[in-house]
């Protein structure tokens, strides 16, 4: 167990990557189904996790269960992001040049002066609900966490780290909310008085934020071309629209089926409790 404020060499390292509304209940869910089979992923003494992932990572490095996010899913009706918003994002994304992350931020300022997404204190109220709920708490744990973010202004990444007091001085909540933010779908987050959009745009999955650790697991429920050692979906038909929250208990209980087969990609960690 670290200390915060010390390094050391992680042994095992799980990486949670984006996906989305699917593809928090998604990870959720194959979490929960492994560690019913006896492969607890969750004691893994780094915990990396990005936009969906990183709602995930931080629950469980809070010590919370991740069977709980099975009911809590978005409320029926919940506010859902315009398609077109999201065509943009890929659009832009997608094109050539190497100014793609200033043009994301450029949309995500659209987005918020258009009215198309919430304000951002009612994300990081959602999130810190979410967060309770779940783990019981909103503060940092004392498991080393990393959750990368992207500067909207510059396109530089930030990886806020647990084992840092500078990041242990900002909400944990901000921090996921940030994380989260995908232009378009959601807005900016302010943070030191900083904006930051979603962590995804730094290197999607980030998977080497876990390669100090000696045994590393990512698990990767929406990300295109992946490394065959990663666990990824068998069944895409619940990521078709990331934002759409009918999808979440259809995604939950596919992760969750989805760990009877994914236990051999899956290194074995005996039970145990950490916060």
């Amino acid at each position: 167990m670290f200390e915060p404020g010390v390094m050391t060499t992680p042994e095992t390292a799980l990486v949670l990557g984006p996906g989305g509304l699917p593809g928090t209940a998604w990870t959720a869910g194959l979490l929960a189904g492994l560690r019913d089979l006896g492969t607890d992923l969750t004691t893994a003494d780094l915990i990396v996790g990005t936009s969906a992932g990183a709602i995930v990572g931080a629950a469980v490095a809070c010590g919370g269960d991740p069977a709980a996010f099975a009911a809590r899913g978005p409320k029926p009706g919940a506010r859902r992001p315009d398609p077109s918003w999201l065509r943009r994002v890929g659009e832009i994304l997608s094109g050539p040049g190497t100014d793609r992350l200033k043009r994301a931020g450029e949309l995500a300022d659209e987005a918020v002066r258009a009215g198309a997404v919430e304000p951002e204190e009612a994300v990081i109220e959602r999130m810190a609900k979410l967060l309770d709920a779940v783990a019981g708490t909103t503060a940092w744990p004392r498991r080393r966490l990393l959750i990368p973010a992207v500067d909207v202004e510059t396109g530089v990444p930030r990886v806020f780290d647990s084992t840092d007091e500078t990041t242990r001085a900002v909400p944990l909540p901000a921090v996921i909310a940030a994380s989260t933010a995908m232009p378009g779908m959601a807005p900016p987050i302010t943070i030191e008085g900083r904006r930051y959009m979603d962590g995804a745009l730094r290197a999607g999955v980030n998977a080497d934020l876990g390669d100090e650790a000696r045994t590393k697991t990512v698990i990767a429920p929406f990300t295109g071309p992946a490394d065959p050692s990663w666990l990824t979906p068998d069944d895409p038909a619940p990521f078709a629209d990331p934002g759409d929250p009918a999808a979440w208990t259809a995604a939950y209980e596919a992760g969750r089926a989805q760990a009877a087969t994914a236990g051999a990609k899956a290194p074995m960690r005996p039970r145990r409790e950490l916060r």
